[in-house]
């Protein structure tokens, strides 16, 4: 029977302009994305995008003064590999993703 780990995959802010992977999939662990929370903060409208290898799985717009946090629960499966990446394309946000890893 697999072990299940739950952790906080990754967490930290991105200002517009700012990308970057965020988790990798480790080697022998099949990983489960559970939760992304992004909260903008400052700035203009803004925009952030989380992709996983390429492939846009979260997308989020804020503008004007509402900084209202916005949260995806769902499920992405990852196998080892996987990258995560974070691309605040305008303003700045805060962001954590969250979710579990399947071990041997």
């Amino acid at each position: 029977m697999a072990r299940v780990y739950s952790k906080q995959m990754a967490y930290g802010n991105f200002a517009g302009g700012g990308a970057g992977y965020v988790y990798t999939c480790p080697a022998g662990v099949t990983a489960v994305v559970k939760n992304i929370c992004v909260t903008p903060y400052a700035g203009p409208p803004t925009l952030l995008a989380v992709y996983l290898n390429g492939t846009t799985i979260f997308f989020s717009t804020a503008g004007g003064a509402a900084f209202i946090s916005v949260e995806w629960s769902g499920m992405v499966v990852m196998v080892p590999g996987d990258r995560l990446f974070v691309q605040a394309a305008a303003g700045a946000w805060d962001y954590t993703i969250s979710g579990y890893e399947l071990g041997a």
